[in-house]
């Protein structure tokens, strides 16, 4: 199912109950940025472990070995399983990326609940 999906209701209920505490932007931003990073850090431990081990799920990365960056037209060749593989393809997006996703997800979420 994944956690693409969660920044949208957490950021409602965050924003909800610390307006109900009254607690502004500031509390509500630190939680998503501490709600971005735990969920994130966890999947990027999976990835790790999963890639490592090469368990063959889609947490395992170690069979993309060539990747060209349509933004700056390089492209990488990994090693399967190897650190450079893990920093750039799992760690990199998941703890520099995918957390300020999901702190403007969560945001946007937070946006409708208090409108609503």
């Amino acid at each position: 199912m994944g956690v693409a999906w969660m920044p949208l209701p957490v950021g409602a209920f965050f924003a909800l109950n610390l307006r109900a505490e009254g607690k502004g932007f500031r509390s509500l931003l630190a939680a998503l940025v501490t709600y971005g990073y735990a969920v994130r850090g966890a999947v990027a431990a999976l990835m790790v472990a999963a890639t490592t081990l090469r368990l063959g799920s889609h947490y395992d990365v170690s069979q993309v070995v060539h990747v060209h960056n349509p933004f700056s037209g390089v492209a990488y060749t990994f090693e399967p399983g190897g650190l450079e593989q893990i920093i750039m393809l799992a760690l990199v997006p998941q703890l520099l990326v995918w957390p300020l996703v999901t702190v403007l997800v969560g945001l946007l979420g937070a946006a409708v609940a208090r409108v609503i």
